[in-house]
């Protein structure tokens, strides 16, 4: 059962955060993978985007170990930012909108200068380790209430310091699925990064009312 406290992260922006069950990120994950395979084909192209990506850090960064890791590091970094097109595929299944490659991408128009000074914030702040509770329903939150990154970021620190067992648990499985993808050389990534990208939709409508 959950329960619910009212905050406002700003005067413009009034949310309800929802406290959840150790074990819910599960349940995200199981609707994720059914999201995975209803949407098909338009979210296994944002996979082939993003394990590409991930496959020139790694080039980049094959000459020594240390580049190796920061590539890895990076990577992990801007998935925030990568999952925003799954997320407007979610969305747009649960609203029973359009599905395709193309109208993923109508993401990036909902609200272009809060993603920009999310990813640009979350570079700065790389070395501080706090990009999980950043970024938790950020994304969403941007694309689908049009927060602006200061709000989006304030909105998942405090869901995830409300749930902060949960979030643990979830942080955990997001590492484990993408060491997976990365131990495949990549390939898993095809998978695991749709799966991930829409589970943080899942979380976001689980977590925020």
């Amino acid at each position: 059962m959950t329960t619910s406290i009212g905050i406002s992260s700003s005067d413009t922006l009034h949310l309800e955060i929802r406290h959840v069950p150790l074990g819910r990120s599960v349940e995200w994950l199981n609707r994720g993978w059914d999201d995975c395979k209803r949407i098909g084909r338009a979210g296994l192209a944002h996979g082939v985007l993003i394990a590409i990506l991930g496959a020139v850090l790694l080039a980049l960064g094959s000459t020594h170990m240390y580049l190796t890791a920061a590539a890895i590091t990076g990577y992990l970094l801007v998935g925030p930012v990568m999952t925003t097109g799954l997320c407007e595929l979610a969305r747009r299944r649960e609203a029973r909108e359009p599905l395709g490659f193309d109208e993923s991408l109508q993401a990036l128009a909902r609200n272009p200068d809060g993603l920009l000074h999310f990813g640009g914030i979350l570079a700065l702040i790389a070395l501080l380790g706090i990009v999980f509770a950043l970024s938790a329903v950020a994304v969403p939150l941007i694309i689908d209430r049009h927060a602006s990154a200061s709000e989006a970021m304030r909105a998942s620190l405090r869901v995830t310091f409300a749930n902060l067992p949960a979030m643990l648990v979830w942080a955990g499985l997001i590492v484990g699925l993408t060491a997976i993808g990365f131990l495949t050389l990549l390939v898993g990534m095809v998978v695991v990064a749709p799966l991930l990208g829409y589970a943080t939709w899942h979380a976001y409508r689980d977590l925020i009312v």
